[in-house]
């Protein structure tokens, strides 16, 4: 039986199946597709910090991204593909959700070939356009483009905790479970954030790239 060895790393994985075996290589690029429609929300205005966002909302729990989903050397053809698609929906999101799902076309791969992919995150399905960079006998490598940007609730939120480390609250407005957003481009979504003792900071709004949730300064 082969043996699989993982190595995890931020935007790649490498899968080794055997002595020789296949080797994918993810990757992403930050250039935009067409963008997808998206659902708006009443813009924050410009506020005072002492003007609260309505929503308080708790710290997320989120999978390791890095961990999960694995490629594996007894997965069928695209299996291991989808696992990685699976890992960039992730990345997109800034949200590791076990619930991701993918979709990718069975195909042999040849270098320079272009074909699409479908995840869904909370019933919110990303297109993506995956590009095969390179093929040699032991490894195939893709590079992985979405036509859209996505937002998720619960990434915002980990990303406004993970900047103010040790915050004592998060507000929010109106953001959507999930919902699809041109990438690179400021969002209506905002929070604000406070520690112990201190007024919440200033709304501030959040643009969707391909490494997760931006925060503007």
């Amino acid at each position: 039986m082969p043996v699989l060895t993982v190595v995890a790393m931020r935007r790649r994985v490498l899968a080794v199946l055997g002595t020789v075996g296949l080797l994918l290589t993810g990757c992403s690029t930050s250039g935009a597709g067409s963008a997808e429609p998206t659902s708006k929300s009443s813009a924050p205005g410009t506020r005072q910090p002492s003007e609260l966002l309505p929503h308080v909302m708790p710290k997320p729990t989120s999978d390791d991204i890095d961990a999960f989903p694995t490629p594996d050397d007894h997965a069928r053809g695209s299996e291991n593909l989808e696992r990685l698609v699976r890992r960039e929906t992730a990345w997109l999101a800034g949200y590791a959700d076990g619930r991701i799902t993918a979709q990718c076309p069975d195909k042999s791969p040849r270098s320079g070939m272009t074909f699409p992919c479908a995840s869904d995150i909370l019933g919110v399905k990303v297109t993506w356009d995956v590009t095969v960079t390179s093929v040699s006998a032991s490894s195939v490598a893709y590079e992985f483009d979405p036509r859209s940007g996505l937002i998720v609730r619960d990434g915002v939120v980990s990303a406004f905790y993970g900047e103010y480390t040790g915050a004592k609250a998060v507000r929010c407005n109106d953001i959507p479970e999930a919902v699809l957003v041109p990438l690179n481009e400021e969002t209506t979504y905002a929070c604000q954030a406070q520690y112990e003792g201190e007024d919440f900071s200033a709304p501030q709004r959040v643009t969707a790239t391909t490494k997760g949730p931006s925060l503007s300064d």
